[in-house]
C-alpha cells in the first residue's frame, strides 16, 4: 500500500486593505478614540479654510486702496520750510486729484511757481536760469488770474515781478513790481533794485525812473555792504548813460578797491575815461591835435584796464 503522504497546509494569506470607503467608516470611531488627535486635526483644517478664504478675499476683491489726500496748507508748508520737492508733489497731487475749479487752482499753481524759482535761483547755468526762470513766471502768471492764495499776495507779486525781470521779460516785470511795491512788501529793497535794473534795461531806457528807484535802494538801511556797493556801480552806470560824467566817477568812488565788483568797477571806469577824453577832442577845432587832456583820458582808459 502506497505510503500515505503529508501535505502542508497552505499558507494564510494577507487581509487586503481596507479601502477608501473602509477607511471613512472608521473615522468616527478613530475620532472618538482620539479626542485630543482629532482635536488638532479639526483646528488644523480650520485655519486652512479660514486661510483659503483670506486668500480669496484679498485676490478678488474690488476695493479700491487709500488715496492721498493732499492740501493746500501742507503744500505752502512744505514751500515754507524749504522743502521744494515735496511741496511740488502736493502741488502735482491737487492739481489732478478730483475736479479742482478754475479758481482752486491758483493755489498749487503759486506753490510750483515758488518751487521753480527757488530752482531758478540755485541754478549756476545762465541758459537754463533762464529758462527755469520764464516757466516760474507761466505758472505765477496763471495763479495770479486765479487768485493768489490768502495771505500771499505781496510775496506772489514779488516772485512773478522777479521771474519776468530774470528771465528776460523787463517791460512785463515793471508793472508786478509796482504793484508790489503798493503793497507795503517786506521785500522793499529788492523791489527798488529791481525797478532800477528793468527801467535802465528796457528799450529805450527810462534813466530818471531808474536813477530815481536805484537811490530809494541805497537809501535802505538794511543792506550788506556787498548789496550798497552794487547799488552804486549801477549809480555809476546811470549816471553814464545820462552823460553825467562827473556823477559817475563819484559813484566809482564808492567801490571798494577789493570789492567783489571791482573789475566791472574797473571796465566802467575805462568806458567813463574814453568818453571823457571823446568829449574833449569833440571840442578841439578841426585840423588841430588832440588836446594833452584827451591823451591823459585815453591813458587813463588803458590803466584802469590793465
Amino acid at each position: 500500500m502506497a505510503a500515505h503522504k503529508n501535505h502542508a497546509p497552505p499558507a494564510a494569506q494577507p487581509a487586503p486593505r481596507a479601502g477608501m470607503m473602509g477607511r471613512l467608516r472608521a473615522l468616527p470611531k478613530w475620532l472618538l478614540q482620539n479626542r485630543l488627535r482629532a482635536g488638532l486635526l479639526a483646528g488644523s483644517v480650520l485655519l486652512g479654510i479660514i486661510g483659503l478664504a483670506a486668500a480669496g478675499t484679498s485676490l478678488f476683491s474690488t476695493k479700491p486702496l487709500p488715496v492721498e489726500v493732499a492740501t493746500l496748507e501742507a503744500a505752502l508748508s512744505a514751500l515754507d520750510t524749504g522743502d521744494y520737492s515735496e511741496a511740488r508733489r502736493l502741488a502735482g497731487l491737487l492739481r489732478t486729484t478730483g475736479t479742482p475749479s478754475y479758481e482752486e487752482l491758483g493755489g498749487p499753481l503759486f506753490v510750483l511757481g515758488a518751487a521753480v524759482s527757488h530752482a531758478a535761483n540755485e541754478n549756476t547755468s545762465a541758459a537754463e536760469k533762464k529758462s527755469l526762470y520764464a516757466l516760474a513766471a507761466r505758472y505765477l502768471e496763471e495763479s495770479r488770474s486765479r487768485e493768489f492764495p490768502a495771505d500771499r499776495q505781496s510775496e506772489g507779486l514779488w516772485l512773478l515781478g522777479s521771474a519776468l525781470h530774470e528771465s528776460g521779460q523787463v517791460s512785463k516785470s515793471i508793472p508786478v513790481l509796482r504793484s508790489a511795491l503798493a503793497t507795503e512788501s517786506p521785500r522793499a529793497a529788492g523791489i527798488h533794485r529791481l525797478l532800477a535794473r528793468s527801467y535802465f534795461e528796457m528799450t529805450p531806457p527810462k534813466l530818471a525812473e531808474a536813477l530815481d528807484h536805484n537811490r530809494l535802494y541805497l537809501a535802505q538801511s538794511s543792506l550788506t555792504p556787498s548789496e550798497r556797493e552794487a547799488g552804486a556801480l549801477l549809480e555809476a552806470e546811470i549816471e553814464l548813460a545820462r552823460g553825467d560824467h562827473s556823477a559817475c566817477r563819484a559813484a566809482l568812488e564808492k567801490v571798494a578797491s577789493n570789492a567783489t565788483l571791482h573789475r566791472e568797477a574797473s571796465l566802467l571806469s575805462a568806458r567813463l575815461s574814453i568818453r571823457e577824453g571823446d568829449a574833449v577832442r569833440g571840442n578841439v577845432p578841426s585840423g588841430t591835435t588832440p588836446s594833452t587832456i584827451a591823451a591823459e583820458k585815453y591813458r587813463a582808459a588803458q590803466d584802469s584796464l590793465q
